[in-house]
């Protein structure tokens, strides 16, 4: 199963649900993308990093390796740059063109 932004689930299910548990049903209805093992990789890569940065300093700041997984699973999604700035909370988090230039393969977004 694909890692998802917590924010993007976090918005999400508040639009959805009104209970405050999370439930296995409510989960099963998540639209959860399809993505390639080489997308399923790049996430897996990114949390190893976080999580061998925080092992040795509880403290480092690890928001630029959670914000390239965000990015990817906006482009899993296919969120132009204004929905993704909506869950962003502004549009200073990165340049539309900069947003743009980020693109997955066709082969990475159908989960070959």
């Amino acid at each position: 199963m694909l890692l998802q932004s917590s924010t993007l689930t976090y918005k999400y299910y508040r639009a959805y649900y009104t209970d405050v548990n999370v439930k296995p049903t409510y989960l099963s209805q998540l639209p959860i993308p399809p993505a390639s093992q080489s997308i399923q990789k790049k996430i897996t890569n990114k949390v190893d990093q976080i999580l061998t940065q925080k092992i040795t300093n509880s403290l480092t700041n690890t928001i630029v390796i959670e914000k390239e997984i965000d990015l990817i699973i906006y482009k899993l999604y296919q969120l132009n740059y204004l929905e993704a700035s909506i869950i962003e909370g502004n549009t200073s988090w990165m340049t539309k063109e900069a947003y743009e230039a980020f693109i997955l393969t066709e082969t990475e977004k159908k989960g070959a």
